[in-house]
């Protein structure tokens, strides 16, 4: 038989919720029930693959500042339109992972979920434009995870290169690019947030005298130069913020475009 809809096995991103191709249990009802029913906490502890993930993802989905309509769109909640007019897109929402969170002692689960918050905020600042919170983290990490031996290889700028895109695919939702063909060359990295179309353009570089400044500056001037941003505005990103990224060592420099 033809045209079935798939089981969304993995998928727990309400944006990436097609449900055009796949079949999606409406849960959003639960959206009502939470504010009807005030508490200071909720706890959903079971069943075990009923969805969990996926329902808080959806509630972050429609009480974050900056929230689409059209995801709700044909659900049971946009029947309520007063409540969707009062609550939806109103609130700054923080909505933390613990799948990543591993450790066999209280300690070591406290360090992991400290590395996941770092991981949100390294992120997050690369939307805020804030190029000194970037380097801040970037250089910290730096410091506290890697051997000066391991930026020994000729291709040092591939070694960062890779730290950089790990750290930045941690955003699920987001679409991370490496070495994408875009304008009149390659860039480093592209990354696409659908949700708020903005588009990120990232040139790195390693500064084989120590001058960062200088390296970052030369970055910067390739993004122009090669037009790196040409792909993020073919593919719909509205907003496009540009950085220039250079290593030294256990050091990072970073500039904003």
């Amino acid at each position: 038989m033809t045209g079935k809809k798939k089981l969304p096995i993995g998928i727990d991103i309400f944006e990436k919720m097609d449900r055009e191709e796949f079949y999606y249990v409406d849960k959003t009802g639960m959206i009502e029930d939470l504010i009807q029913n005030r508490s200071e906490v909720n706890l959903f502890t079971r069943p075990r693959r009923f969805g969990k993930s996926l329902n808080m993802s959806m509630m972050k989905a429609f009480f974050e500042i900056g929230a689409s309509p059209a995801l709700f769109k044909g659900l049971k909640i946009s029947e309520r339109k007063e409540l969707c007019e009062k609550y939806m897109g109103q609130f700054p929402v923080i909505s933390i992972s613990l799948k990543s969170v591993e450790g066999l002692s209280f300690t070591a689960a406290g360090d992991a979920l400290k590395t996941v918050i770092g991981t949100e905020a390294f992120c997050e600042a690369f939307l805020e434009q804030n190029p000194e919170k970037i380097e801040e983290i970037f250089s910290d990490y730096l410091w506290n995870t890697i051997s000066i031996r391991d930026t020994a290889s000729s291709k040092k700028e591939n070694f960062y290169h890779g730290i950089l895109l790990g750290l930045l695919g941690y955003k699920s939702n987001w679409l991370v690019k490496s070495n994408a063909e875009s304008g009149f060359g390659y860039s480093d990295i592209l990354v696409e947030v659908p949700k708020n179309r903005t588009g990120i353009v990232i040139e790195l570089k390693y500064a084989e005298d120590g001058n960062m400044d200088a390296a970052c500056e030369k970055a910067l001037q390739q993004i122009e130069d090669r037009d790196y941003a040409a792909k993020l505005k073919d593919d719909g990103m509205r907003n496009i913020i540009k950085y220039g990224i250079a290593c030294y060592k256990k050091n990072c420099k970073v500039m904003l475009g």
